[in-house]
């Protein structure tokens, strides 16, 4: 994913959602002209990780992970080497929605390119 982020709160990435109350979304979020590899988790509160990268990355890649109510996020600055960002509970239901996202609250919008964008899932192991 890359884009050309402007204004304050420019974002774009991935999102898991289970309805208006329970969702989780991440990506970079320009805040004071410096992109933050972001996470918003809201379960009827929301709460922001962030971890600053002054060099304003070209590219970010994301991988988002569902392993029961837990979901990983993990990022790339290279698309080989992932380092996480967060592990948080989301939700049990048995499905959830996925997509990419982008917002731009403050500002009049902006370019983003999203590029291999996968959906995979994997069945469970039953125990014999």
């Amino acid at each position: 994913m890359s884009a050309k982020y402007q204004d304050l709160y420019d974002q774009a990435g991935l999102m898991v959602r289970l309805d208006e109350n329970n969702w989780l979304k991440c990506g970079i979020e320009l805040v004071e002209g410096i992109q933050q590899i972001s996470a918003v988790v809201t379960r009827d509160y929301s709460d922001w990780s962030i971890i600053p990268m002054p060099n304003n990355p070209a590219s970010i890649w994301l991988r988002v992970t569902r392993r029961d109510s837990a979901i990983e996020i993990h990022y790339s600055l290279d698309g080989q080497q992932y380092t996480m960002l967060r592990m948080a509970y989301l939700t049990l239901a048995a499905t959830v929605d996925v997509g990419i996202m982008c917002a731009s609250p403050e500002g009049k919008g902006f370019t983003t390119v999203f590029e291999q964008f996968k959906i995979h899932r994997v069945a469970k192991l039953e125990s014999a």
